[in-house]
């Protein structure tokens, strides 16, 4: 399975849940996208639920994990990537 297939995955589960939630709660909060390129920059507000991808929900796992007194040893071998 590729990146780019884990994150429409990552996408469309999010927006299933999105639906299900009031606006602007949840993954239905607007966050700033920007993007640059050269020396111009821009900025479009999407929904939360549009830009999540493979390495936000990561990281997001790993600090919730610390959050709640995971051990960080586990944390370091779950979070690191195998090569094969």
């Amino acid at each position: 399975m590729s990146i780019q297939n884990i994150n429409e995955y990552l996408k469309e589960g999010c927006g299933i849940i999105a639906f299900k939630q009031f606006p602007k709660t949840g993954f239905n909060l607007l966050v700033i996208k920007k993007s640059v390129i050269g020396s111009e920059t821009t900025e479009v507000s999407v929904p939360l639920h549009e830009s999540i991808t493979f390495h936000t929900a990561r990281k997001t796992f790993i600090t919730n994990g610390i959050m709640l007194g995971v051990n960080i040893k586990a944390l370091q071998d779950m979070g690191a990537l195998k090569k094969r």
